[in-house]
């Protein structure tokens, strides 16, 4: 340090602010010149990575610029390189708190779409496995990561909206360079030119959490591993004096080392405190926020470890002032009014990297008319919904200057390789016991665009099915799907309160479906199947009976489904309603039947935490060739799937209890989310099954329950406590697992 201010000195050089200079009028795409004040030094600043910790840059920051002390490069290493690259793209100070703050960080490391924004067609994919592999080239594959990075690619791409243009990165409003590892080599990656957004995603690769992101045929992952103090190349920005802030983590003392994860994160940091102690001789002033108690992934703390950077940084003050580079006003370059703010106007619509999709497809999701006005809420939406369709690996983009000047060109950039899938789960509850689940979703296996999802459920209850399906374009499309389907599992009948059979059904069928997708939320069509159902007898039901039989079905079908999660929804409606026509003229006695139903489920937020939950059930069947498996049945507190048009939950009876060829039910509850993912439910629930329809109060019998349920990474548990106005005992159920 002293090396340097000696060298200043003989020069004659005094320090003078850089802030309302040329630079401060610059547009993106002109390159600055930041010691245009030949009369102090420049001023660069490294920032450390260190996942969460890493905030600490901005009171850092927020400190430099309240002591007036001028930035003139930074160099950024992971979320160094977040908190560096948006501050040097045009954020304030405040705006990079807002982010660090009101960001769901935790939301960033998952690519799963909201729920709400999974077309209607898709929603049968979600939350229902705990373990996916993708598929490439036809194999099952371990993934490069965790997460591919799609949302926390969308963030930065749009919080540096306004410098799209710029591709060398010295012509930021504060040149700067972002540092990644080559995955392949080991080196390190000055990222100095390029796209912004791309160059600090590759820097915040963390191995194994991140995909490795490929930038000029390299792949690159986190600049931690070989530079998480980016010293040699902030000088290299021509800085000369070196402010660093590091938030370092470092190497666990031996009392510490518990456990084989210690060990191994012992034995991988050893290389990054190692090169990191080397680049801190560089640094003229070296800011140290206490970082003890802190985690890598405590996102939720960014005030408090944005005021630890604070406390850091005005404890440096005076070395600030010992230096000479404190005290000038206006330290904050200013943007020129001609970048791109918040409204761009847009002219014109690319696709790049198609392969198996057509672009008139994606422009029909994209849903956006150029020439117009745009802003960076419209693109986000209109980018989720191309990358919800689950056709594209990642879906991203940029603002690029039109010919004219002007305008701008939207460029929309896809890796078209369909999100196929493999994955598997489990589910145990008190009847059943334990099911386990194969999944797989396959795109574009026989149509463009096209969607296959195969199960097969093992247990007691067994399913195996396919189902394809193919949207014809967006918000309003036709909508075709087949589906083949074989499902085998047992009845429980009750008389009297007691159960007296426990028949065997098999159902098979194939079923086609023709109709319309309205945008995310909603399908209603026609569906024609053909279905064969091989039942055993009950010799003391006298609504049973054994059956061989086949018959076709005529069905008009609406579904509509706004549930914000599929656990514990805290707001939004499903509904399910059918109105089915059958012909058993296949079978030696054929006759008909029909059947309607309509289920509304529905949760009402009250609060941030409470929400009302109801449930209306109105079924109605004629014919006297019913087939017995499509009678209606109630009972249990957790929800089935093998039939869930004609079994469903009813606290204060056992699993399938109650019978009918009619039903009436009502379900009102209450849900409290007392913390994050965890649950108090409330429920009492009404209903009636007469033979013959009609509305009569003495038909009815009641159910209540009371509970806590849990949703975490391994599946969701409830436990709930029933009773009811026939029920012979207060009952404790349990289901664990995922929703199959």
């Amino acid at each position: 340090m002293n090396h340097k201010l000696a060298s200043l000195a003989a020069a004659g050089v005094c320090t003078l602010l850089l802030g309302s200079t040329p630079l401060g009028a610059q547009a993106p795409g002109a390159r600055s010149d930041n010691s245009t004040d030949a009369r102090r030094p420049r001023i660069g600043l490294a920032l450390s990575g260190g996942s969460a910790r890493g905030f600490a840059h901005v009171g850092v920051l927020q400190v430099l610029e309240e002591a007036g002390v001028p930035v003139d490069a930074i160099a950024g290493t992971s979320m160094g390189s977040v908190v560096g690259g948006l501050y040097s793209s045009g954020l304030s100070t405040e705006e990079l708190r807002a982010v660090a703050s009101e960001v769901d960080w935790g939301r960033m490391f998952s690519d799963a779409p909201d729920r709400r924004n999974l077309p209607v067609e898709r929603k049968a994919e979600e939350g229902r496995t705990v373990f996916g592999l993708p598929i490439i080239d036809g194999t099952p594959r371990l993934p490069s990561g965790i997460v591919q990075g799609q949302r926390v690619t969308q963030l930065l791409t749009g919080l540096t909206w306004r410098v799209h243009p710029v591709r060398d990165f010295r012509d930021l409003p504060v040149p700067f360079v972002a540092i990644a590892t080559d995955a392949e080599t080991g080196e390190a990656v000055v990222l100095d030119h390029g796209f912004l957004a791309d160059a600090i995603r590759a820097s915040l690769a963390i191995p194994s959490v991140f995909a490795p992101v490929e930038i000029e045929g390299r792949y690159l992952i986190d600049g931690g591993i070989v530079r998480n103090l980016p010293t040699p190349e902030v000088l290299e920005l021509g800085a000369d004096i070196v402010i660093c802030s590091d938030v370092t983590k470092p190497l666990a003392t031996a009392d510490s080392l518990q456990t084989l994860v210690d060990i191994l994160t012992q034995t991988m940091a050893f290389r990054t405190v190692e090169r990191r102690d080397v680049d801190a001789e560089l640094c003229d002033v070296m800011i140290q926020p206490d970082i003890e108690g802190l985690k890598s992934a405590d996102f939720a703390n960014a005030e408090e470890i944005i005021a630890r950077g604070r406390a850091a940084a005005e404890s440096a003050l005076s070395e600030f002032e010992g230096l000479g580079i404190a005290g000038y006003a206006n330290t904050r370059p200013e943007i020129d009014d001609n970048p791109l703010t918040e409204v761009a106007r847009v002219s014109q619509v690319r696709v790049e990297g198609l392969e198996h999709t057509s672009e008139a497809s994606v422009r029909r999701i994209l849903g956006l008319d150029v020439p117009s006005d745009v802003d960076v809420r419209d693109v986000n939406a209109a980018v989720s919904r191309v990358y919800d369709t689950g056709m594209f690996q990642r879906v991203s983009y940029r603002l690029d200057p039109a010919p004219n000047g002007s305008d701008r060109v939207l460029t929309v950039r896809v890796k078209d390789e369909g999100r196929s899938w493999v994955g598997g789960s489990y589910r145990y509850e008190g009847r059943y016991k334990a099911s386990i689940l194969a999944t797989a979703a396959v795109r574009n296996l026989l149509l463009e665009g096209s969607t296959l999802l195969a199960d097969l459920r093992l247990g007691e209850q067994t399913r195996a099915s396919a189902e394809i399906l193919k949207r014809f374009g967006w918000n309003v499309a036709p909508l075709v799907g087949l589906k083949a389907e074989y499902k085998r599992g047992p009845f429980d009948l009750y008389e009297d309160g007691n159960r007296v059979a426990e028949p065997r059904v098999k159902v098979g069928h194939l079923q086609g479906f023709l109709g319309l997708g309205l945008g995310y939320s909603t399908a209603l069509g026609v569906a024609i199947k053909f279905e064969g159902v091989e039942s055993e007898g009950a010799e003391l039901v006298p609504d049973w009976s054994s059956e061989d039989r086949t018959y076709f079905t005529m069905s008009g079908v609406v579904k509509v489904d706004t549930w914000d999660r599929l656990a514990f929804p805290r707001s939004g409606v499903q509904v399910v309603g059918k109105t089915e026509w059958g012909d058993g003229a296949l079978a030696s006695d054929g006759g008909g039947f029909s059947q309607h139903m309509l289920d509304v489920d529905a949760a009402v937020p009250l609060s941030s935490a409470i929400s009302l939950r109801g449930r209306a059930v109105v079924g109605t069947s004629d014919g006297d060739d019913l087939p017995s498996q499509y009678l209606f049945f109630i009972g249990g507190a957790n929800p089935f799937y093998l039939y869930p048009d004609r079994q469903f939950s009813f606290a204060g009876q056992r699993v399938m209890e109650s019978r009918g060829r009619n039903l009436q039910m009502l379900n009102v509850g209450l849900q409290w989310e007392v913390t994050h993912n965890l649950f108090a439910l409330a429920r009492w629930n009404t209903a009636a099954l007469p033979e013959e329809w009609r509305f009569d109060t003495d038909d009815f019998i009641t159910g209540f329950g009371g509970g806590v349920g849990l949703t975490s990474r391994l599946g969701f548990a409830r436990l709930m406590v029933t009773g009811g106005s026939n029920a012979d005992a207060v009952r404790f159920e349990i289901d664990l697992g995922y929703l199959f």
